[in-house]
């Protein structure tokens, strides 16, 4: 069960997420039924028409299943009524992210939050895409850690590389490029990058940073970049196509995220995949994902001068760039992809089931379409 939003601009990587996991699962042998709303929830007022979507589920429609997932704060209402065993999984630990909110968007994530503890309080299991979030939930929403399984995201590594193959032709050599790519929430602190920006382009002036991504923060961050006199140093893409993100990684010298708050960073494998080094700050699950020195350089967060020392180092080093791409490429080939991601799922919630479940049986017994779609 999931609202999150059907599409990659406002779902960001849990909606990803969630479409890889189905696949993974249905090419293993199980049946998937999804339910979400019969419509996109608006944009405007989304936490309450996320609730609202909550408060209408009904627990009689979910008999036959061997498993039910909530998503996030999504199935709460339902959690303790449905027939079997439940299980929430927690993308992105919404009391987490809140904390970088502020206003009416603050009080919102708040409600929702409560909501998803309840859901995780309530479920037989709870799932967590990193250790990190597996320690947020545990001190957030007071979830014995012993009940908590970590299951990274569904990260089609195959597909990327093969869009990355088929569509990205990189530019000819020019502008040495430093590529961002991330819905503008605060916690993805795209304003460290611009102060960094402006660092860097003191000593190194043909510096461009491109900047993939749409979202709340903007035009704050646009209007930031003037005052800062970055000029032509930064360019806002706004939300791009997958063939034009593809051409945006491959011709990058350099991937950048300072994010201050991750549940696991599906752009970081993104990266990867495309053997680019990576630029981060050491904070929440980065490190889980990226390793300091091997897949590139992690800062500490808050210190812009390291960020841009950091990526001054990557540029201006050819082979440093070379070495990290390639353990990039080595490692995601071994760590990313929806079967391996489904198997690790399937592990976590098997001591749930009423019966042994060898890969290739169903989780649905009543034989409904492997990629059916439910609304509600």
């Amino acid at each position: 069960m999931t609202a999150t939003p059907a599409r990659v601009d406002l779902g960001s990587g849990t909606y990803v997420g969630i479409v890889n996991l189905r696949t993974g699962l249905q090419a293993l042998g199980h049946d998937v039924v999804v339910i979400q709303p019969r419509r996109p929830l608006p944009i405007r007022g989304y936490g309450f028409a996320r609730l609202a979507f909550n408060w209408r589920l009904r627990a009689d429609r979910l008999s036959g299943y061997d498993l039910v997932t909530g998503f996030d704060l999504d199935g709460w209402t339902i959690a303790q009524r449905v027939a079997a065993p439940y299980v929430a999984y927690l993308h992105g630990v919404i009391a987490d992210e809140a904390r970088f909110e502020q206003g009416s968007t603050r009080w919102s994530l708040a409600l929702q939050a409560r909501a998803e503890c309840t859901n995780a309080r309530r479920a037989a299991r709870v799932l967590a895409p990193s250790e990190y979030s597996r320690r947020r939930i545990a001190e957030l929403y007071g979830v014995e850690s012993s009940q908590v399984r970590v299951v990274p995201p569904a990260f089609d590594a195959v597909r990327w590389r093969r869009v990355l193959a088929e569509m990205a032709v990189p530019h000819p050599p020019g502008r040495p490029t430093v590529l961002c790519v991330g819905r503008m929430y605060p916690r993805k602190n795209h304003a460290a990058l611009l102060r960094a920006a402006t660092l860097l382009a003191r000593d190194l002036p043909t510096v461009e940073f491109r900047i993939a991504g749409d979202g709340p923060e903007r035009a704050r961050l646009e209007a930031q970049a003037v005052a800062l006199g970055l000029g032509d140093t930064v360019r806002f893409l706004g939300q791009v196509q997958v063939g034009v993100l593809a051409l945006e990684y491959a011709s990058c010298d350099v991937f950048c995220l300072p994010s201050l708050q991750e549940g696991f960073g599906l752009v970081f494998a993104e990266a990867m995949v495309a053997g680019k080094p990576i630029v981060a700050c050491d904070a929440s699950s980065t490190p889980e994902v990226v390793t300091h020195v091997r897949n590139g350089y992690l800062v500490p967060p808050g210190d812009d001068q390291a960020l841009a020392n950091a990526l001054s180092a990557l540029l201006r080093d050819p082979e440093a760039r070379r070495r990290m791409g390639n353990a990039n490429r080595a490692d995601a080939a071994v760590r990313f992809g929806v079967e391996r991601a489904a198997s690790q799922f399937v592990d976590a919630v098997r001591p749930l089931l009423p019966r042994p479940h060898p890969a290739g049986a169903a989780l649905a017994p009543d034989a409904r379409p492997a990629s059916s779609v439910k609304g509600a």
